[in-house]
């Protein structure tokens, strides 16, 4: 819903928003060729001249097709950014950021169940709740639901999530996560999920 809010807001502003178009390269035009390495970042902040006249960008997809636009947003991550081809190239610390970066890893636990357990009053015997991260791998937790069915879903992350991928087997994870909200929420009910995805 959020991303269709989104799309129908840029739409509303005269904006095409363009989904399933790998993006080959990117170009900003210029009246003059060749700038410096120093220069490129405030040069593709501008809106810049192309061969025509008109000022703008050109994204080429890897269909062939080519868009002209005044700006270009492009909501990757940086390694699959470095996929694409810019004209003029991208600063040297951007590139860097590009090629140097790691993709953290991650586990994202959905649990469906039948009645959303974890909003009912609770209260500990010694205090305060824990925090999430004492209790089990999952780090990030929130509040969601699958075809209109109450879920939680929560992420695994780092170390965390190396360790359950490399050493845990899908049922050992799956008892991991239920036991962690079970202890988190004080409720048997966690243990007896619709689905676990």
């Amino acid at each position: 819903a959020l991303v269709q809010a989104w799309e129908s807001r840029l739409c509303s502003l005269g904006l095409v928003v363009r989904y399933k178009a790998c993006v080959t390269a990117v170009r900003t035009h210029s009246d003059h060729d060749g700038p410096s390495s120093d220069d490129v970042a405030a040069h593709q902040r501008e809106c810049l001249e192309a061969r025509d006249g008109t000022r703008g960008c050109e994204v080429e997809c890897e269909d062939g097709t080519i868009l002209r636009c005044r700006r270009v947003i492009m909501a990757m991550s940086p390694r699959l950014c470095a996929t694409v081809s810019f004209s003029p190239p991208l600063s040297m610390e951007r590139r860097m950021l590009q090629d140097e970066m790691v993709s953290g890893g991650c586990i994202k636990n959905v649990v469906v169940y039948r009645t959303p357990f974890w909003l009912q009053p609770r209260v500990r015997k010694h205090g305060l709740d824990p925090h999430v991260t004492e209790l089990g791998p999952v780090h990030n937790l929130f509040h969601s639901s699958v075809r209109g069915m109450p879920a939680l879903v929560g992420l695994t992350t780092g170390k965390h999530a190396w360790h359950q991928s490399t050493r845990r087997t899908m049922e050992e994870r799956r008892s991991d996560v239920l036991t962690q909200l079970r202890d988190m929420y004080m409720s048997e009910e966690a243990m007896d999920p619709l689905e676990y995805l």
